[in-house]
């Protein structure tokens, strides 16, 4: 007897050690549903939403209404990374409009397509060198829907050289990339005939209210 204890035990105590990782890495989440009601997106707590952004794909003279959800501060401090409009846009535009990323990024380097799971997304990016800084931005986009979706990754970084020797690391840009396309695969369409059952479920599970805007 007392050895099926020790080893009931054991157990629980392996199977908390195995589990326990997993249970600490859940960060608490917020949702979002912009103003015209195209898409449900999930972020991080602590991100901020930015509803006055405009992405001016088309030139001058042709803003693109969208949100910007940038990483926190905190998220950059002692890094070369730059808190200031790093993030995730999000553009939804009619279903008439072109759904190609290159459309909305003059300066693209070689467009391509990736296929995530069945979901096929356009994809473009740029780069831009400044003095001292650099910005990248790469587009996603695919249908979504009744609309087509813009979704831009933006990155501004400034270069290690111009900061006192061991003031700042390079940031980490697997973690930034991975959390990007977290928040990218989570978006989905309203309408109840395109969210499956087990993400309304997840949406329900949360408790987190919808901020709209």
């Amino acid at each position: 007897m007392k050895f099926d204890v020790k080893s009931w035990l054991f157990g629980l105590f392996l199977t908390f050690c195995l589990y326990s990782p997993a249970v600490a890495a859940i960060s608490p989440i917020q949702h979002f549903r912009p103003s015209n009601g195209a898409y449900i997106a999930t972020i991080p707590q602590g991100w901020t939403i930015h509803t006055d952004y405009s992405f001016n794909g088309l030139g001058p003279g042709h803003p693109l209404p969208g949100v910007l959800f940038s990483i926190p501060q905190s998220e950059t401090a002692g890094t070369n990374l730059s808190p200031l409009g790093t993030g995730v846009a999000v553009v939804s535009l009619p279903a008439h409009q072109p759904c190609r990323a290159r459309d909305y990024l003059a300066s693209a380097r070689v467009p391509i397509e990736l296929n995530e799971a069945g979901a096929l997304w356009s994809v473009a990016h740029s780069t831009d060198v400044g003095t001292g800084t650099k910005s990248t931005t790469q587009i996603f986009a695919r249908h979504l829907g009744g609309t087509c979706v813009l979704v831009l990754y933006l990155v501004h970084t400034r270069a290690l050289a111009i900061s006192p020797p061991g003031s700042v690391h390079r940031y980490d840009r697997f973690a930034l990339l991975g959390a990007f396309d977290q928040i990218r695969h989570s978006l989905v369409a309203t309408s109840s005939a395109n969210i499956n059952p087990r993400v309304r479920k997840a949406l329900a599970a949360t408790h987190t209210p919808v901020h709209e805007h």
